[in-house]
C-alpha cells in the first residue's frame, strides 16, 4: 500500500499485537504519526485497521 485513504469511519493501531489506546495517533494519506514522538524498533510488528464508509 502506497498510501492511506484520506476519509475513514474509524481506525484502530495494533504494535505487536497489542490495540492501541484511540487518540495516540493520527493517520493522513501519507504518514501514521503516534503522538508525543514514541520511536518504534524496526522488528515491531505494525497493523492498521481503516474502516471505510462507502
Amino acid at each position: 500500500m502506497s498510501s492511506f485513504p484520506s476519509t475513514y469511519g474509524y481506525a484502530t493501531l495494533y504494535v505487536n499485537g497489542m490495540i492501541q489506546q484511540n487518540g495516540i495517533f493520527t493517520v493522513s494519506p501519507s504518514a501514521i504519526v503516534i503522538t508525543g514522538g514514541a520511536q518504534l524498533d524496526t522488528n515491531d510488528s505494525i497493523t492498521v485497521e481503516l474502516v471505510i464508509q462507502i
